[in-house]
C-alpha cells in the first residue's frame, strides 16, 4: 500500500512537494553545497506557505494563483536560474520558461472557475493595460528583431497581464488580497537572505558607513553579490522596492498568521539590510517617500501604533544612512568619470551597480535615449531592443524615455495611464479620512508606485534574460489594487 493512500488530497500535495524539495536539496548538498542556504530557506517559508493554504482552505484557482505569486520572488533562486540558461531563445523560451508558465497556469485555472469575476476593472488601468498591449504588438512589428521583441514584450507585458487578471477575477473578498501579499512576501526571503549572506562573504558584515562606501566602491565589479541578485545590484534594489510596503504591513497585520507574520518581519529587516547596503540614493530616496505616504496614511485612518513605528524607525534607518557623511561623499567620488562613462566600452562599469549613480552618465544617457525615441517614431524599436542602438549606455535610465524609445507613443502614454491609476489610488488613501482602511490596498500600492517612482528617477528592467520577476511583481501589485477597488465598491 502506498504510505500517501491513508492522507486527504490536500496532505498528499503537501508530502509530495516536501519530497520533491527534500530530494532537491540533498543533491544540491552533494554537487553544488555553497547554494544550499537559498534551498533550506526556500523550504521553510514553503511548508509556511502551503499551511497557510491549508488553514484557510481556499478553492483550487485561488491556491494556484496563490502558488504562482509564492514562486515569483524565487524566480531569482538558483535552481530556476539554472533551468533558464538552457532554456532556448526567442519565442519559444520565452513562452516555455517559468516566469511565463505560472501565470498562464493560473489564469487558465481561474478563467474555467464558475466564481471567477472578471467585471468591474477600473478604466484608467485597463485603457493602461490594452495600450500596452497594442504597443507591445505593435513595435515588435516594426523591429528589427521581431523574434526576439515579441519574446520580451510576451515576458515583460504579456506575463504580468496574465497573472493580474487571475488575481484580480479569483478575489472574493478581502482576504483573498492579503494572501497574495502574503505569499510574495513569504517568497522573497530565500533571495534576501542569499544576498545578505553573499555580501557578507565577500565584505564581511559593515560596522560604519565608511565600511559600506568601501564595498559600494567595490561592487562596480561582477562576479560578487550580483550573480545572487541575477543582473546589478540596482535590480536587487527594485525587488527590494517592490516588497518594502508588502512586507512591513504583514508583519504588522492583526489577522495574519503568526508564522507568517514572523517570515514577513524578518523580510522586512532583510529588505532594510539590502537596501542599506547597496546603498543606491534613489532607491532610499523612493523607499524613504512611500514610507512617509504609508505613515500619513496610518496617521489619518488611526492606523495601528505598532505599524507606524515600524515605518518610522524604517525612515530613520535609511535616512541616517544616507546622510552619513562619508556616504554623502561617496555619491560624488565613488562613481566612474565621465571619459569612461562615454567611452564606448560595453564592459565599463554600470553606475547603477556601484556607489551612488554618476548624474553625468545618466543625462548623458537619457539624451541618448530621446535621440533613439525621435529617430524611431512612432512606434519606438521594440521590446528589450533598446541596448541594440545605444550600446556604451545599453538602458535610457528612466522608465518614461524607455517607453518612448522603445514602445513608442502608444507605449508611452499606457504606462502614463497605469501610473496615473496606482498614484490616483495611493492619493484617495491620503485625502480620504476614513477610520476603516485596508492594509493591503496600501501594502499593493505602494508596491508599485515605489518601483514606478523608481523607474522614473532611475529607469528599471522589466526582464532579465528569461526571469521577469519585477514585472510579474507588478503586475501582482495591480491586480490587488485593481481588485481592492471592486470590493471597495460594494461594501
Amino acid at each position: 500500500m502506498s504510505p500517501l493512500a491513508g492522507l486527504a488530497p490536500r496532505q498528499r500535495i503537501g508530502a509530495c512537494l516536501y519530497t520533491l524539495w527534500l530530494v532537491a536539496t540533498v543533491a544540491v548538498l552533494v554537487l553544488r553545497p555553497g547554494e544550499v542556504l537559498e534551498l533550506g530557506v526556500a523550504g521553510a517559508v514553503g511548508y509556511v506557505g502551503f499551511g497557510v493554504l491549508q488553514v484557510r482552505r481556499v478553492e483550487l484557482p485561488v491556491a494556484i494563483t496563490a502558488g504562482a505569486c509564492f514562486v515569483v520572488p524565487l524566480l531569482y533562486a538558483w535552481p530556476v536560474r539554472t533551468f533558464e540558461e538552457h532554456q532556448v531563445p526567442g519565442p519559444g523560451g520565452a513562452l516555455t520558461s517559468v516566469g511565463s508558465l505560472l501565470p498562464i497556469a493560473a489564469l487558465v485555472a481561474v478563467a474555467g472557475w464558475k466564481r471567477a469575476n472578471f467585471s468591474a476593472a477600473p478604466l484608467a488601468l485597463t485603457g493602461g493595460v490594452a495600450l500596452l498591449a497594442v504597443a507591445g504588438v505593435a513595435s515588435s512589428i516594426a523591429a528589427t528583431h521581431t523574434a526576439s521583441s515579441f519574446a520580451n514584450t510576451w515576458l515583460a507585458y504579456g506575463t504580468p497581464i496574465c497573472l493580474g487578471l487571475a488575481i484580480f477575477a479569483s478575489t472574493q473578498e478581502i482576504r483573498d488580497i492579503q494572501l497574495y501579499l502574503e505569499m510574495i512576501v513569504l517568497g522573497a526571503l530565500p533571495q534576501l537572505v542569499v544576498a545578505i549572506a553573499a555580501y557578507v562573504v565577500d565584505f564581511g558584515v559593515p560596522t560604519s558607513a565608511r565600511d559600506l562606501v568601501t564595498a559600494k566602491a567595490a561592487l562596480f565589479r561582477p562576479h560578487l553579490i550580483q550573480d545572487q541578485a541575477l543582473g546589478n545590484v540596482g535590480h536587487l534594489s527594485d525587488l527590494c522596492l517592490a516588497l518594502l510596503l508588502p512586507a512591513i504591513l504583514i508583519a504588522c497585520g492583526y489577522r495574519v498568521h503568526p508564522y507568517v507574520r514572523a517570515i514577513a518581519a524578518a523580510t522586512t529587516l532583510a529588505v532594510i539590510a539590502v537596501l542599506v547596503l547597496v546603498l543606491s540614493r534613489s532607491a532610499i530616496a523612493a523607499a524613504v517617500f512611500i514610507l512617509v505616504g504609508a505613515f500619513v496614511v496610518m496617521l489619518r485612518r488611526a492606523g495601528s501604533p505598532i505599524g507606524m513605528t515600524v515605518i518610522a524607525a524604517a525612515s530613520a534607518v535609511l535616512i541616517v544612512v544616507s546622510v552619513a557623511p562619508s556616504v554623502r561623499r561617496s555619491y560624488e567620488s565613488l562613481v566612474p568619470s565621465p571619459t569612461a562613462a562615454h567611452s564606448g566600452s560595453q564592459n565599463s562599469p554600470n553606475p547603477d551597480s556601484a556607489g551612488g549613480k554618476s548624474t553625468e552618465f545618466r543625462l548623458a544617457a537619457q539624451r541618448s535615449a530621446w535621440d533613439v525615441a525621435r529617430a524611431h517614431m512612432p512606434w519606438g524599436v521594440g521590446t528589450g531592443q533598446y541596448a541594440l542602438y545605444d550600446p556604451v549606455h545599453t538602458a535610457p535610465h528612466s522608465l518614461p524615455l524607455q517607453a518612448l524609445s522603445e514602445m513608442g507613443i502608444i507605449g508611452a502614454v499606457g504606462w502614463l495611464l497605469v501610473a496615473a491609476y496606482a498614484v490616483w489610488r495611493g492619493a484617495l488613501m491620503v485625502i480620504r479620512r476614513q477610520r476603516t482602511w485596508w492594509l493591503e490596498e496600501l501594502a499593493a500600492a505602494g508596491s508599485v508606485i515605489a518601483v514606478l517612482l523608481h523607474g522614473t528617477i532611475a529607469g528599471f528592467t522589466l526582464r532579465l534574460g528569461h526571469d521577469n520577476t519585477l514585472s510579474l511583481l507588478l503586475g501582482v501589485g495591480l491586480g490587488c489594487l485593481a481588485a481592492a477597488e471592486r470590493i471597495g465598491r460594494r461594501v
